[in-house]
């Protein structure tokens, strides 16, 4: 009787696990990032890597500044799949762990390290697997906190997972993706008041990315200068003027909402957003879902 309670009990327990093919998300797993030494979702997971028309993208400022909180945006998108998951970790050059994870929606992210490697790392809960969610697109939001100066690039790398809830493994999506990221290297620093000053010259990466209907697009300028931000299509030709003149050193934010320069909506579609100043330019490319 006892053998029979015994395994009535793990028959139960793989059902719960199998009904869901998520129960284990609700604790931390770690190590599947497909960073080096790592595996991917596919150790759990029935599948091939990047097969299909699915995707995983990263997407975070185009340069660090030691110390300074970045926001960061990940996402899994596969047309059809009705659940998703992602983990998520950040490296220096020597494969260590770069700076610090945080999380800003514990709803629908948890944290955690794994002792051997010194590695951290971010990924989805159970709530966060938005079950149910039949969407070719999910996202989680989070922030860094860079390393100490000298660090050099960070990279993150990132495993995606696009489910169909069929109550087993079979016919999940895995993606895996990188995006390493230069340190912006302080120069000519005179006080402690550096740390809300800008250090260089850089337009930083538009959030969010992919976007509809609108986007932030951010510049930092270390001195007074002339500048002239505009948005290019894939042909070469200019859509829309976000900004001209003469801006002060700082920070300055712009807000593009898809529209050309008579107010009309773009299509969707991939652009290019250009800023020029006085003796330097620099582009990020924007995506449009529609």
């Amino acid at each position: 009787m006892r053998r029979l309670s015994v395994l009535l009990a793990l028959v139960l327990s793989v059902g719960i696990f199998a009904s869901t093919g998520w129960a284990r998300s609700a604790n931390y797993m770690g190590t599947r990032t497909g960073a080096p030494g790592e595996s991917d979702c596919t150790s759990c997971h029935s599948g091939t890597v990047n097969a299909g028309s699915g995707d995983a993208f990263i997407v975070a400022p185009s340069q660090y500044i030691a110390q300074e909180t970045l926001s960061v945006y990940v996402s899994v998108k596969n047309k059809g799949m009705t659940r998703w998951g992602f983990e998520l970790t950040a490296l220096d050059g020597s494969n260590q762990r770069a700076g610090t994870l945080i999380r800003t929606d514990a709803t629908h992210t948890q944290l955690g390290n794994d002792a051997t490697s010194g590695r951290q790392y971010i990924l989805q809960t159970s709530t966060g697997t938005h079950n149910g969610t039949a969407d070719s697109c999910m996202g989680w939001n989070f922030k860094w906190v860079p390393p100490a100066q000298g660090t050099g690039p960070v990279t993150f790398y990132m495993s995606g997972l696009a489910c169909n809830a069929s109550g087993n493994t079979n016919g999940d999506s895995t993606y895996t993706t990188s995006l390493t990221i230069p340190e912006q290297i302080v120069v000519g620093v005179q006080d402690d008041s550096h740390a809300t000053r800008p250090r260089d010259f850089a337009l930083l990466q538009n959030w969010p990315n992919p976007f509809n209907p609108s986007t932030s697009i951010e510049y930092v300028l270390s001195r007074s200068t002339n500048v002239r931000v505009v948005v290019f299509n894939l042909l070469g030709s200019a859509v829309a003027v976000l900004d001209q003149g003469v801006r002060p050193a700082g920070r300055h934010k712009l807000t593009w909402d898809a529209t050309d320069a008579q107010g009309r909506p773009v299509p969707a579609g991939v652009y290019f957003c250009r800023l020029e100043t006085e003796d330097a330019a620099q582009v990020v490319k924007m995506l449009l879902l529609k």
